[in-house]
């Protein structure tokens, strides 16, 4: 049985995630580990604590809950594995598309599927609602998505308004997103605490400044996920970068899935954000590595240091930041019971 501490952010005004893309158009529908990693440091940094190099927690990312409609419990999803075991042969009764919609899964099916004893989809596949797979009924548009016109303003006046398109998600309800952390310490604990609690005001995602991205954080919580015994495999539920080739050679074994996304982004501190990130691969959440377990779960993966090279050679600019700008790439993974 793995422990984990819960939080839910219940979102009270639209959250705008950013893609790999340069426009805003489309938008992420979960909140990345790091790039919550990146939020809890910077404000870390704000409040003149000091960053290390190990921060002390593991996080997933965040993921969509809702409540259900029968009664007042929560329901919590996670990314469709890219592993699928025993679907060699779908039911004849379901539709090859509903099947590939399907996004998400809950917390019971997850069990399911890392202990190899998934059994299919329901009488017909009524258990996918949407883009999610439950037993337990849901409203499946408690997590929409709407895109607004926007224009871009020359700040002194030398060129036209630039029309661009956002797309911001809104949440139902009792709906929102949830992230499952690991802590170290009490002391590492208390410091996320903190940060998060002014990340409710803060907000997290794009335009911040005009209110998007709020939300209000629920006191923590155990959260218990049944575990396989001696899992040879783990999923992720963090994106994931190796410590270095060999690592993740070792990982790579026969039976590996995966996705791989590319992170950048622009440093978040005036008046260095027209500044981006090093870009780094990361593996997705829900991809599948060789890898041992001695407990419940495992936290594997590497801090990159992803300092734009301008602020690497110049001196002046590195020390005005006076901070490291790390990318995190620590997932928690599960053990997953592979025949």
């Amino acid at each position: 049985m793995a422990t984990l501490t819960l939080f839910r952010f219940q979102f009270h005004s639209p959250l705008h995630i950013g893609t790999h893309r340069e426009d805003y158009s489309q938008s992420e529908s979960m909140i990345h580990s790091d790039t919550l990693y990146a939020a809890i440091m910077h404000i870390w940094g704000a409040l003149g604590w000091e960053v290390p190099a190990n921060p002390g927690f593991t996080v997933s990312s965040l993921f969509p809950y809702t409540q259900s409609i029968e009664n007042s419990v929560f329901v919590y999803f996670f990314p469709k594995p890219y592993f699928l075991p025993n679907q060699s042969q779908p039911d004849p009764g379901i539709d090859p598309k509903k099947i590939k919609k399907m996004a998400w899964i809950d917390k019971a099916y997850l069990e399911k599927y890392i202990a190899h004893t998934f059994t299919g989809f329901g009488e017909k596949g009524k258990n996918i609602q949407g883009k999610f797979l439950s037993e337990i009924k849901i409203n499946d548009l408690f997590m929409q998505t709407e895109t607004s016109p926007r224009v871009t303003l020359d700040r002194i006046g030398a060129e036209d308004a630039k029309p661009f398109y956002m797309e911001r998600v809104y949440f139902a309800n009792d709906s929102g997103l949830f992230g499952l952390f690991h802590f170290e310490d009490e002391t590492a604990k208390a410091k996320v605490i903190a940060a998060l609690k002014v990340l409710q005001d803060e907000g997290l995602g794009t335009d911040r400044t005009v209110g998007n991205g709020g939300f209000t954080l629920s006191r923590e919580e155990p959260f218990e996920i049944k575990t396989p015994e001696n899992g040879k495999y783990g999923m992720n539920l963090s994106l994931f970068c190796p410590e270095d080739k060999e690592q993740l050679s070792e990982m790579l074994g026969q039976n590996a899935k995966y996705d791989i996304l590319k992170r950048g982004g622009w440093i978040s501190k005036p008046p260095f954000n027209t500044f981006k990130k090093q870009e780094t691969y990361m593996f997705r959440e829900g991809s599948l590595f060789h890898l041992d377990f001695q407990q419940d779960i495992t936290v594997a993966g590497s801090i990159r240091e992803v300092q734009p090279a301008i602020l690497q050679h110049d001196p002046k600019l590195n020390d005005a930041i006076k901070h490291p700008i790390y990318r995190v790439g620590k997932a928690i993974f599960l053990p997953v019971a592979i025949h």
